[in-house]
């Protein structure tokens, strides 16, 4: 007969070192997990941060705004400037723009009344023949 290889039996400790090594791994693999989820979390919270830096900004932007619009000196600036009021004693001017002259009024520029409109065919003719008809 032939020699058949003594097979060994597994032993305890190689069972129990081949488990040892799966819990390992699982325990390395989830603390990797964690970490990547502790990172990306991280990541919004800095964004989430950022953005609420930005809307107090606004906010603050927006009580100056509020602040002002609420005072005197908006409530002047608007009745002057807006609404063109005056105070009693004051006398508003209005600047108007000057209007366009006419073109014929301008100087070395005919009128239409002082031009008499030439027949084309005269211009033509003269042209072509170097005599008016």
């Amino acid at each position: 007969m032939a020699d058949k290889p003594e097979s060994r039996p597994i032993s305890i400790p190689q069972v129990l070192a081949v488990v040892g090594l799966v819990v390992i791994g699982y325990f390395v693999y989830s603390f990797g997990l964690l970490v990547w989820d502790g990172l990306s979390l991280k990541r919004i919270a800095e964004g989430y941060e950022r953005d609420i830096a930005t809307v107090t900004s606004d906010i603050d932007e927006i009580d100056r705004q509020k602040v002002y619009v609420t005072s005197d000196a908006f409530a002047e600036e608007y009745a002057r400037d807006v609404r063109k009021w005056t105070r009693p004693g004051e006398t508003a001017v209005v600047v108007l723009d000057a209007p366009d002259a006419d073109w014929r009024a301008r100087p070395g520029v005919q009128s239409e009344s002082t031009h008499s409109p030439k027949e084309h065919w005269r211009e033509w003719w003269a042209l072509f023949w170097d005599n008016s008809p």
